[in-house]
């Protein structure tokens, strides 16, 4: 198997200097060159059957004006904060501002709340596309996210970004009983 690559390899030099002086391609260089299988082969639809406001209705290579949404999911409340590419904030929302008090402002329900507030306010102040980036361990990690989307806002991506120790502090001494 070595040497049939090593003599491909080495035909595909020559091939490539006779390519240079502007010969037509030859049948061995036209095995060479790699095939990707069409959508159409693969069984892919080519129309987009998911509603819209989904990730899949924007293109990796969006060029419009693209925003951040930070979710900070605490053990006690869910915060939302949408800003621009700078860091300068558009509008925020948390379970507490929506009207959730005490410990009903940890659930998943008022996190999904905070996140249709959220997106509301920046749909009417022109933010169409996002990149959601969520940190901590709260409750209201997913939901916060569904409610964004039932807002109205197209979801470009969803990254976690909870600082994670590379060992953490010393622990404290073993407890003696």
């Amino acid at each position: 198997i070595k040497m049939a690559l090593f003599a491909q390899f080495r035909s595909v030099l020559s091939l490539s200097a006779a390519a240079s002086k502007h010969l037509a391609p030859t049948t061995a260089m036209r095995s060479l060159q790699t095939t990707f299988p069409s959508r159409a082969s693969l069984g892919v639809a080519s129309e987009q059957s998911e509603a819209k406001g989904s990730s899949s209705d924007i293109s990796p290579d969006y060029n419009g004006p693209l925003h951040l949404v930070r979710i900070h999911a605490t053990m006690n409340n869910t915060l939302i904060t949408v800003t621009d590419l700078k860091g300068d904030t558009v509008n925020w929302a948390s379970a507490g501002s929506v009207g959730f008090k005490g410990a009903r402002r940890s659930s998943t329900y008022s996190a999904q709340e905070a996140g249709t507030a959220a997106a509301k306010v920046a749909k009417e102040k022109g933010v169409d596309v996002v990149r959601v980036l969520c940190k901590g361990l709260g409750q209201g990690r997913a939901s916060a996210i569904k409610g964004l989307q039932a807002g109205g806002l197209t979801i470009q991506s969803i990254s976690d970004v909870t600082p994670v120790p590379h060992n953490g502090a010393r622990p404290k001494k073993a407890r003696r009983l």
